[in-house]
Parts: C-alpha cells; structure tokens; sequence
C-alpha cells in the first residue's frame, strides 16, 4: 500500500517534510487546511504554509528532534494566531531526500476543545481547594472578625484569580441598615476612611447591597461616588452576601483597571460570599442565644422551654435569686 494512501486515510493534518522544513508531501487534510494543491506544497517551507513565518515556529518540534539526533518529539503548542491548541509531532522515517536531507513525518490534531475541558477540571479543582480552606477558617472557634479576616486573606492571595491584593469585607448593620466595614486589606487609609460605612445604593458596595445582584466596573465610572485625592484608575467585583432572600453584606474585590468580566471569577467569588454568609448567621445565632439566655437569668420567675410539637421538656431555667 502506498504511503500516500496512508496518510491521506489520516483525518489530522500529516506531512512528510524534511530536515530543512521543505514538504516532500502534504496528507488531504492538510491540502484541505491551507487550501493549497498537492503541487503547489510540495517543495514549499513548512513555516511559511502553516503559519505565515519565514523561520522555524517557535517550539517546532522538527527543531528539538533534529537538535536531539533526530528522535521522535511530541508536544502541545498554542497557536496564538488562530488561538487554538494542538499536539505538534515528528517522526524520523529513516528516509531522505535526493539532496541527503532527513525526512520525518508531522502531524498536526487540534487538541482546543480538550485542552479546554482539562483547563476546566483543573480550575474546578483549585477552586475547591481555596474553599475547603477557607470553609476551615469558618469552623474555627473564633471571633468573627477574626475568621473574616482569615478568608480575606486567602482570598486575595489566590495567584489564579484576577484581583488584587486589596478588598473589603463589609456587613448589614442591623441599628443603622447600613454596611459596616468588617475588614480590609491593602485599601487606601482614605478609602477606609470614606467606606467605614455605606448607604444602600451609594457607591459600587452600596449598589450590590440595593440589588442583590453582583455589581462589576473595569474603570472609575460614574457609580463610583467615592472619591479622593490621589485614587487609582481600578474596577470591582462588589458581590453580596446572601442567605435566605437577605442581603448580609458585600464582598468587594479590587481589580486592574481595564480588567474583563469572567464569569468563573464571578462564580468563585459567589461561593465565597456564602461562605461568608454562613459565618455571618452562624453569629447572629450565637448572638441570639446569648441574649435569650441573659434575658431569662434575669428574669424573677421560673422559665420551663419546651417544643411545639411534643410538648417534651427541654431545659428549665431558674432566675438566679432561687438557684
């Protein structure tokens, strides 16, 4: 069967080219590729057929094979031209050209869409990662300062994530209904200054707090009503803090100015807020039974708890003056 055959059957592009990147010959799906004839390929520099170049593609293979003694040589190379990915490959035949030159065979297979989906499992999996961790500073037994602050901490630090080393932990109070600042790292003293406290609807944090919604800039656009002397072109994620319906507070994440919206940011970011949200009620709840408890020790009559629907005892609680 003639080799010729063979190749053309291939359904990636595969070319039999020698040392000095010449085509001695170019497989169907290649001819198909570039949309040049068998004729017009054969004889013509790799380089310039493939890619538009008038020297060796940077990480060609051929290059490493030949440099290696002609061995054979696999490897993924981005095609930043086009943005695809493919698995580059050479093989020496043991052949050569008329002129003594080496012949190998080069194949070419688009590897995008998988090369995506292993990006994808491999982002998930990081992701999972930096939440397991930060699920961990939830469950310890500490101030919830402390435990924000923990999160924060982690959060910015996260090299894969586009943000900066700067943001802000802020929270509902239930006095004034608006956001307090609860921690921040990295800010600007006047910037501190100015969002110790926000209105619902002032500003980026105060939007998200209106709306529920996760609010995005690239830039210091017109719904930045802070502003001070000396501020830095920058975006934001402002991402509220959920649970059940309610707006807790706001997760606000500095960004380069000019940054694009991603919405494996958004999502990671979001799973972070519930975090988040899940200290913040697991508080209120511990605050809550403090002052159920404080209110019933001060109480002059004795206090029997039961439940609704067995009528079962659960605990008494006798005032003091009768202990």
């Amino acid at each position: 069967m003639k080799l010729e055959l063979v190749l053309d059957a291939m359904p990636d592009i595969a070319m039999l080219v020698d040392s000095g990147h010449r085509i001695v010959y170019a497989n169907r799906a290649c001819r198909a590729a570039v949309k040049w004839s068998l004729e017009e390929l054969v004889g013509a520099f790799c380089p310039r057929v493939m890619h538009g170049m008038d020297a060796a593609y940077p990480g060609c293979p051929l290059e490493e094979s030949i440099d290696a003694g002609c061995v054979a040589i696999g490897k993924e190379v981005h095609l930043k031209e086009i943005g695809r990915w493919v698995y580059s490959a050479v093989y020496p035949t043991g052949e050569t050209t008329p002129e003594g030159k080496p012949i190998f065979l080069h194949t070419v297979r688009d590897i995008t869409d998988a090369k995506g989906q292993e990006e994808a499992l491999v982002a998930q999996y990081r992701a999972q990662l930096a939440l397991d961790r930060m699920l961990r500073h939830s469950l310890a037994d500490s101030a919830i300062d402390v435990q924000l602050a923990a999160i924060l901490d982690d959060l910015l630090a996260i090299p894969w994530l586009g943000i900066q080393r700067k943001g802000a932990i802020l929270l509902v109070d239930e006095r004034t209904g608006n956001l307090r600042m609860a921690v921040q790292q990295g800010m600007a003293a006047a910037c501190v200054d100015a969002c110790r406290t926000v209105s619902k609807g002032a500003c980026l944090c105060g939007r998200a707090y209106e709306t529920g919604e996760i609010v995005f800039a690239d830039a210091l656009d017109d719904r930045h009503d802070v502003r001070y002397d000396g501020i830095a072109p920058h975006g934001h994620y402002c991402v509220p803090i959920r649970s059940g319906g309610r707006v807790l507070g706001v997760l606000t994440a500095y960004l380069d100015a000019g940054h694009q919206l991603r919405d494996e940011e958004e999502g990671f970011l979001a799973a972070t807020a519930d975090v988040i949200a899940g200290i913040v009620e697991r508080e209120a709840a511990r605050a809550s039974s403090r002052l159920f408890r404080a209110v019933l020790d001060r109480s002059r009559d004795a206090v029997l708890v039961v439940a609704a629907d067995t009528f079962r005892f659960v605990v008494s609680i006798a005032p003091a003056a009768i202990r």
